[in-house]
């Protein structure tokens, strides 16, 4: 079944997990459904798309936060975002049957992470409290 991407919970950090769902392909009655969400892995356009919303390379280390960032971007630009009709893809969801790269970094990648994510939180006009240091 083709796959949308849903809304799964908030994390320690503020941020948006998502997660994967499948849909009957009929449901999509023939054409791809509107998107809520944008996954970097999951993330297929015209080319032209990285000229006219680029990575921000001021965001380094950034790994929750970049999905959200880059969706509010580029739907500022005025691209949309859809599911396609059938399956093109896979993608393992959970990490838990490996390390991630996350868990070897270092302090200066952690602050790295924690400054872009606070600036991903004022693009976004999300609080900045309350959230773990």
């Amino acid at each position: 079944h083709p796959v949308i991407v849903c809304a799964r919970e908030f994390g320690a950090d503020g941020f948006l997990r998502t997660t994967g769902k499948a849909v009957r392909a009929e449901r999509l009655g023939g054409s791809p459904a509107d998107g809520l969400f944008w996954a970097a892995g999951f993330a297929f356009s015209r080319g032209a798309v990285v000229e006219e919303v680029p990575y921000d390379a001021a965001l380094e280390d950034l790994f929750f936060g970049e999905e959200q960032a880059m969706a509010a971007r580029l739907w500022s630009s005025g691209w949309d975002f859809y599911a396609p009709t059938k399956v093109i893809g896979y993608h393992l969801w959970t990490r838990k049957h490996r390390p991630i790269f996350r868990e070897n970094a270092c302090d200066a990648q952690r602050r790295r992470e924690r400054a872009s994510q606070a600036a991903v939180r004022l693009m976004l006009g999300a609080p900045q409290d309350g959230l773990p240091e």
